[in-house]
């Protein structure tokens, strides 16, 4: 199969580089696990991630629960495993990965790409007695922080990056090296839903309350 690069694609690529997981299993077939939180991304991950996984791959799934307590969308598809390696989409991405450039050279590719990274990533917080809203995300990885940089600053936004934040994880009682973007006040929230948007209910039922 030959895939496009849609602007369904690449929402689906923003996914992938959110909170996808691309590993071969034990009987070395490929897999792509998509992973979210059971209550917060109950209705994105069981109506929004089918529909769009549908029109961009063909393929009908349904969310099923790990072990793990995670919420995850599993499929098998070497020809689509081989369009993400074109774009660098591999393996043991989660502290190198970036943006494709071919989506950062689009405009409209890039906003439905960042859309996917968000819905699956960011968080929105309000601050001030649930006044002043931030718009923010950590990720491992630092290129992709400064590809999110470039990319909203480009597109009028002001925000702040904070590169390798060291993060002390109490469960499993280590120090975690992150990458921040927080994107304060009403201007840019305002901006975000105009440019780019979200679908993921666990971000919308926020703003909606605010």
């Amino acid at each position: 199969t030959e895939y496009k690069l849609t602007p369904d694609m690449a929402e689906l690529i923003g996914i992938i580089i959110g909170d996808g997981c691309i590993y071969k299993n034990t009987k070395n077939i490929y897999q792509i696990t998509i992973t979210g939180n059971p209550i917060e991304d109950k209705y994105y991950m069981e109506n929004y991630l089918p529909k769009l996984l549908n029109k961009c791959l063909r393929i009908k799934k349904t969310p099923i629960m790990a072990k793990n307590k995670g919420y995850i969308i599993m499929f098998s598809n070497k020809s689509f495993v081989l369009f993400l390696k074109k774009l660098d989409i591999t393996e043991r991405k989660s502290k190198t990965i970036k943006i494709p450039n071919i989506i950062m050279n689009n405009k409209r590719l890039l906003r439905k790409c960042i859309k996917g990274i968000a819905d699956t990533d960011f968080t929105l917080i309000f601050t001030r007695n649930y006044k002043y809203p931030r718009i923010t995300a950590s990720f491992a990885s630092s290129n992709l922080v400064k590809d999110l940089e470039l990319a909203l600053r480009n597109m009028g936004f002001t925000l702040n990056s904070i590169y390798n934040y060291k993060q002390k994880d109490r469960k499993r009682n280590k120090i975690l090296i992150t990458n921040r973007i927080n994107l304060d006040g009403p201007h840019n929230l305002k901006k975000w839903l105009d440019l780019i948007g979200f679908s993921n209910f666990r971000i919308t039922s926020r703003y909606e309350l605010w």
